[in-house]
This record gives structure tokens, C-alpha cells and sequence, in this order.
């Protein structure tokens, strides 16, 4: 579902959707190494035409790892784009941004940033989504969503293994009225 290609900086990708040629380019427009800023710019062309233009910063994300990715992520049979936009020492996030077939245009939905760069997983039988944020070797957190029929992405349940103090403790839990218990 995700990976169907990654881009990197001043390369081109390109993919088919709905019969029309897209090309994606991304250029580097600068970078603050004292703060591990880059800024980027992501130009979307549709059959030749340049149909959109987006600004996106990424912060310590080391030069060379800097990551587009095409992937349905929403499931709705259009790919939408994953912009790598952050790197720390356990995992990676992106900002994703998905495609509206009425508009034409890549949107970016700051509600999914939480989904991890490489441990998202999706399963489109059931619109599921599985998100794994990784704290060290022994603890992390699980989440478990389901696509709504009505576009919103929905927290099922999660589960949890953390340190605190000198204790490893777990937890998991149903989503119940918009809480997890």
C-alpha cells in the first residue's frame, strides 16, 4: 500500500491516477543546520500542467534521508503523499497530505502526523490502521484506527507497554465514548 515510490531531493517521481501522468519534484530550497531545518518545495504536475505547489520544512531529518513517499493512505483508491518531516533516534514522522479528487489537490491533514513514517501499517479490507510508536527496545504504544465512511479516522483502541520508574507496566484498552480505557 505505502512505498510505491520515494523521491528525493531535485528527482522526480511519477505515477498514473485515473489515467492522468503526475510527476512529483522536490527541491531543496534551504537548510539550517544549527536548528536541522530544511525547507522544501514539492511541485505536482498533471499531464504537463504544474496544478500545485507545497512548502514543507522538515526538521532533523539528516541530508540524504529526506523522504517523499506515495501511498493510500485514506484508502480511497487515490495515493496520497507521506512528507518525511521529522527523524528522532527511535522512529520517523511525516506529514501527510491526501489527495481530494474534487479539487485535484494534495491536502495536508495534520490529524494523521501522529502515524509513524516506517511503522504505519494498512490494511484496506477493513480500513484499518495500524500505528506503532516506538519508545526504546522494551516499551512503545500501539494504536489500532478504522477509516470512517465518512473520511474521519477513527481510534479504536490501543495498548501500551511503559516504564515508570522502576516498573515495566501495560495497558490496553477499547475506545469508549471518545476515551480509551
Amino acid at each position: 500500500l505505502c512505498g510505491a515510490g520515494a523521491l528525493a531531493e531535485n528527482e522526480t517521481l511519477t505515477t498514473r491516477e485515473d489515467g492522468h501522468e503526475v510527476i512529483f519534484t522536490a527541491e531543496q530550497i534551504s537548510r539550517d543546520a544549527d536548528y536541522g531545518e530544511s525547507v522544501y518545495e514539492i511541485r505536482v504536475t498533471m499531464d504537463g500542467n504544474e496544478i500545485q505547489t507545497i512548502n514543507f520544512t522538515a526538521e532533523n531529518v539528516n541530508e540524504g534521508q529526506r523522504e517523499t513517499v506515495l501511498c493510500d493512505v485514506n484508502m480511497d483508491g487515490y495515493a496520497d503523499l507521506a512528507l518525511m518531516n521529522s527523524m528522532g533516534a527511535s522512529d520517523g514522522f511525516a506529514a501527510y497530505y491526501l489527495y481530494e479528487p474534487m479539487t485535484g489537490q494534495f491536502v495536508h491533514h495534520p490529524g494523521l502526523d501522529r502515524l509513524s513514517f516506517y511503522r504505519a501499517q494498512f490494511y484496506p479490507e477493513k480500513r484499518y490502521v495500524l500505528n506503532y510508536l516506538h519508545d526504546s527496545a522494551a516499551t512503545g504504544i500501539w494504536e489500532l484506527y478504522q477509516w470512517q465512511t465518512d473520511g474521519e479516522l477513527k481510534l479504536l483502541s490501543e495498548a501500551a507497554i511503559q516504564f515508570e520508574g522502576d516498573a515495566l507496566t501495560a495497558m490496553a484498552g477499547r475506545e469508549k465514548n471518545g476515551t480509551i480505557k
